[in-house]
């Protein structure tokens, strides 16, 4: 008799023996294949050298494995069918490799859990770019079809009704084992600080060759401690008020408007002496820098993650940024308790890093955006400096014109931005092709002809105020370097950047700069060189040119950064050379730490402050 289709179609039926054999067998293999998968999309540069590099660390191996196996066993016991525990799961570790993926590809970053977040910002971040998945995208969702239907016809044995018992017991196992891994190694900043692929399969100095020599399931479960703000050690809030109240708040006696500039991707190429240029993008820049008091911070991130830079420099707090879910304390609102009129501007959308409530809960009275303002006023999507800097200058004027009080303002733009071209050469040659690949040299360049227009564009603005009679002072500084072709090439080649010289890549400039009005009122020249700093010690910076004292917090944050001038992401931090010069190692290290420890309690007591 002829078979009908679903007969045809029917999974074989297999003696019980062999159908449980066969089915843990296969479930084992789906589980390893699953997380070998999740190695092999830890990294955008895949290969099976990096892949067998993971082999030489059983314990990174187990902590990359174990979610997978723990989140496969959880579902067969919810849903009694290997099928459906390698589909959900498969489908995670694809759906998250894949971000991944692309944010090391568009941002030079690691997908993190605090990116959750952020989700809406990051679709909007992806809208401005052109997707192209790689081929073993495709090659994974085959193997995630493939193995669901080999799963569905092969792996039939289930859990017996009469032994229904067996299931709630492995949903308690799975949960039970899942804690008590998070709590013993997922958590541990020491086990993850050494349980990783080195050198020199992986740049561990780079976040997203970092995240990856963890392999990604493991770094992105471990990037859960950045979310979960717990208390530091030996934190108490009396001792934090203790430690405060060495410090008595001043106010400002002879006030002065205040404008600060953070310049989208701005960075001094021609800092790096191996770097040769056909053209000077940095005149204008250079010029002001002899008439200011200018310096250099090291920010946290790489190719990306203004806002780090942004709301350190109005907080002074240092990496991770906390979620300012509600009024926090800022300089921003010191301002205001001086009487200052709070207000900003970047010509980017509201929503991005969601800045339009977050900025308010930092203190100020009003801040512009291109869906809210610039995009009435130029076709543009996002306003270019030739427009944004005279517009500055206008509303600085109607601010003058309506009210008496002082003003501060800080603004973000948004000029320079990746992506560059990479296909083509749209402006002038900076730097010759020499030693870089199409893709780089097309993206260097197109980079610097903006920055040669960005300091043009600064240089005019300052221009606009010199003969004010209002005095007004402007902080001028970059937030991070740009991500310059495919990789790191630029940096690594022509830069000559290596291990001992990684702090590069996280250096931008700034400077400050004074009309004669605001120096005559303050009795200060503004001129000088500045220190290497972390920006949550800028404002620190700008006080002190203008020689005002600040409030308690402003004041604290001046004495931890002659101690801890830069602070990074990894909670590493360099000493002043004066430190270097006066003490011992042992000395620097105690009282590097010493400071550390006091800053921590005293950071995260002003965070836990309603404004």
């Amino acid at each position: 008799m002829k078979k009908s289709l679903r007969q045809r179609l029917a999974p074989p039926k297999l003696k019980t023996p062999l159908r449980r054999t066969l089915t843990a067998l296969l479930f084992a293999c789906a589980t390893a294949g699953l997380s070998l998968l999740s190695l092999m999309l830890s990294t955008i540069s895949f290969s099976f050298h990096r892949l067998l590099a993971y082999f030489d660390y059983p314990m990174l191996l187990l902590l990359n494995f174990l979610p997978i196996a723990l989140l496969m066993l959880l579902f067969f016991a919810l849903s009694n069918r290997a099928w459906i525990a390698y589909l959900i799961t498969g489908t995670l570790v694809i759906v998250l490799g894949f971000i991944n993926y692309f944010k090391i590809l568009l941002r030079g970053e690691p997908f993190l859990v605090t990116d959750i977040v952020f989700a809406g910002e990051a679709a909007g971040i992806v809208g401005e770019y052109s997707l192209v998945f790689p081929k073993w995208f495709f090659l994974s969702v085959f193997l995630l079809i493939a193995g669901t239907m080999l799963l569905f016809y092969f792996a039939r044995s289930r859990i017996v009704k009469r032994v229904w018992w067996i299931r709630p017991i492995a949903v308690a196992v799975c949960v039970g084992i899942g804690v008590f891994a998070w709590f013993h190694w997922y958590t541990d900043e020491e086990l993850f600080s050494y349980q990783r692929v080195g050198e020199p399969i992986y740049n561990t100095w780079k976040p997203s060759e970092n995240a990856a020599a963890h392999g990604f399931l493991y770094s992105f479960i471990y990037s859960v401690n950045d979310v979960v703000v717990t208390e530091p050690g030996g934190y108490s809030e009396k001792k934090a008020e203790a430690l405060l109240a060495q410090y008595a708040s001043a106010d400002i006696a002879q006030r002065v408007n205040v404008i600060a500039v953070m310049l989208e991707s701005y960075s001094d190429l021609s800092a790096f002496p191996s770097v040769e240029f056909t053209a000077d993008a940095y005149e204008a820049w250079h010029a002001l820098e002899q008439e200011s008091y200018s310096g250099v911070i090291v920010a946290d991130t790489f190719a990306g993650g203004t806002v780090n830079t942004e709301r350190a420099f109005l907080t002074g707090f240092h990496y991770p940024q906390p979620r300012y879910n509600r009024n926090t304390a800022s300089f921003v609102y010191y301002f205001k308790q001086q009487g200052y009129v709070t207000a900003g501007a970047h010509p980017g959308y509201s929503w991005f890093y969601n800045r339009i409530r977050i900025n308010e809960r930092l203190g100020f009275d009003s801040y512009l955006f291109s869906d809210t303002y610039y995009e009435h006023f130029t076709k543009e999507k996002y306003a270019r400096d030739y427009f944004f800097f005279p517009d500055l200058r206008s509303r600085y004027e109607q601010h003058l014109a309506s009210s008496d009080a002082p003003y501060f303002s800080f603004i973000v733009t948004f000029q320079n931005h990746s992506p560059y071209d990479e296909t083509q050469l749209l402006g002038q040659e900076y730097i010759p092709h020499e030693g870089m690949d199409d893709a780089t040299y097309f993206a260097a360049n197109n980079y610097l002809s903006g920055v040669a227009d960005t300091g043009q564009r600064v240089s005019e603005f300052v221009d606009t105020f010199r003969e004010d009679e209002e005095p007004v002072v402007l902080l001028i500084f970059g937030d991070h370097k740009a991500k310059l072709g495919t990789d790191i090439d630029f940096y690594t080649k022509l830069a000559k950047i290596d291990e001992s010289t990684q702090e590069e890549l996280y250096t931008a400039p700034y400077l400050i700069w004074a009309n004669d009005a605001a120096k005559e009122q303050l009795g200060k020249d503004f001129s000088g060189e500045g220190a290497t700093i972390s920006p949550m010690y800028l404002m620190t910076e700008l006080f002190d040119c203008c020689g005002w004292e600040g409030n308690a917090w402003l004041q604290a944050l001046r004495d931890y950064r002659e101690i801890l001038p830069v602070i990074r992401a990894s909670s590493a931090y360099f000493s002043s050379p004066s430190i270097a010069q006066t003490e011992s190692s042992a000395e620097r290290v105690a009282r590097k730490q010493e400071a550390f420890e006091e800053m921590e309690i005293l950071q995260y007591y002003m965070r836990e402050q309603l404004q």
